[in-house]
């Protein structure tokens, strides 16, 4: 049963997703323009709006549904309508959408998941997970949300603590043993508690220079050497 995602492949909503990010940055109408379309493309700044809404009608659609269904669990399943824990244990689903909350200025919601997350979310836990999909999902996750709610400009959650970023460098280190291959290319799954199982298939994940990256900015967060030394052997790769 494919499980419930909070993104998607469909140029529709790609299309949709970029339109409510040139209205929410404020980019002028007439420079808004992808590569290779002209300016006076047939498309209008009530049509931007109608976009916006329809992509923040999406957004909410999905998330609610998580929260009614699955909350706290992972990920939701859209047949059963149940959730599932077969990503960690962490809320995934939550913590990967964080920062969607805040830039549709939901400041309210964005202030409640961040406490409860830094309340209940733990990842000294015996499971196995994806080093990608944890990596892009969770730690990727944790990190812009980080970087948002710590600025003070955008009037999100004042008295902010730091508390995603310290989650942050510890998942970041439990997931450092996957990079510690002759290759320095990771293997492809870590457990959480008790690092790479010794039968671990020796097999890379897709595109490590991604995961290396969000661990390169959480090592220049918290300036850790150990982090920021696996990432430069990791960039020097690709």
């Amino acid at each position: 049963m494919v499980e419930f995602q909070l993104g998607t492949h469909c140029n529709r909503y790609i299309i949709l997703a970029v339109s409510l990010i040139y209205l929410l940055l404020g980019v002028p109408v007439g420079t808004a323009t992808a590569q290779g379309i002209p300016d006076d493309a047939p498309i209008t700044y009530e049509d931007r709006v109608g976009l916006r809404e329809e992509v923040r009608d999406l957004f909410y659609h999905a998330y609610d549904s998580y929260m009614t269904h699955a909350f706290p669990r992972d990920v939701l399943r859209p047949l059963s309508c149940r959730g599932d824990d077969g990503w960690g244990n962490m809320s995934l689903t939550l913590l990967d959408t964080l920062d969607m909350l805040a830039l549709l200025n939901n400041a309210s919601e964005f202030s409640r998941a961040v406490r409860w997350c830094t309340e209940h979310v733990s990842f000294d836990v015996n499971k196995t997970v994806s080093l990608f999909e944890t990596n892009i999902r969770a730690l990727g996750g944790l990190i812009s949300a980080h970087l948002l709610a710590e600025d003070e400009t955008l009037h999100l959650m004042p008295g902010y603590d730091g508390g995603l970023l310290r989650l942050a460098v510890d998942l970041a280190d439990r997931l450092m043993p996957a990079f510690a291959t002759k290759s320095g290319i990771p293997f492809g799954s870590v457990n959480l508690r008790y690092g790479v199982d010794a039968n671990e298939v020796r097999l890379a994940a897709a595109s490590p220079s991604r995961r290396v990256t969000r661990h390169s900015r959480c090592s220049c967060l918290c300036v850790r050497s150990t982090v920021r030394a696996v990432c430069s052997a990791g960039l020097r790769l690709n």
